[in-house]
């Protein structure tokens, strides 16, 4: 069968910070005994990310001693280093196809 990715979702993690929530509605068909690829772009600025790193990591900073805009300096400055994990985490795809659907569940890291 074809099968069609209808639509994923997963979470933006800096260093076990969750800072944003992807969603993806491009349906994309992946042929019979094929492989297929899918970009998915998510812009994250400096104010969300400081917005969510404070409400969901606020304590966490305060044991480590350094503030909200610090941390975010710092992510924004070793970012095209990879000097910290940059993870995809509580993924989820939902597959259809003639055969039926199913909901995957994935996460991934970088480096």
């Amino acid at each position: 069968y074809d099968v069609m990715l209808d639509t994923m979702r997963f979470t933006v993690t800096f260093e076990d910070t969750d800072l944003m929530l992807v969603n993806a509605f491009e349906d994309s068909w992946v042929p019979s005994k094929k492989s297929n690829q899918l970009r998915v772009h998510a812009t994250l600025d400096a104010y969300t990310a400081l917005l969510s790193l404070l409400v969901t990591g606020g304590f966490a900073l305060e044991e480590k001693g350094i503030s909200g805009p610090e941390q975010i300096r710092t992510w924004w400055e070793s970012a095209p280093d990879f000097s910290y994990p940059i993870k995809a985490t509580a993924g989820t795809a939902e597959f259809t196809s003639q055969g039926g659907s199913a909901i995957v569940a994935f996460e991934g890291q970088v480096p």
